[in-house]
């Protein structure tokens, strides 16, 4: 998966930042850098992958269709084992 990574200074946790159905957009990024600002660090989460387009509400729907189609594999990346 990619995404936007926003590094506090002296981090005191870590916060991740899922976007809304139009992708990773400067909304998300501008919020990572904000939570960094504030001690955090941030990863805001590209859910569709690089080079998704997003930019009509047809491609909107294809790239949420195809995350719904591979949702499993999605969650396995996102379950954290220590």
């Amino acid at each position: 998966m990619s995404g936007y990574w926003a590094a506090a200074e002296d981090p005191q946790g870590l916060v991740l930042i899922m976007h809304h159905w139009d992708g990773l957009t400067d909304y998300e990024r501008d919020h990572a850098d904000m939570l960094a600002d504030m001690g955090y660090d941030a990863f805001a989460l590209d859910m569709f992958g690089v080079d998704t387009p997003t930019e009509t509400v047809d491609h909107r729907r294809a790239a949420t269709g195809a995350l719904r189609r591979r949702n499993s594999e999605f969650l396995r990346r996102l379950i954290v084992r220590s």
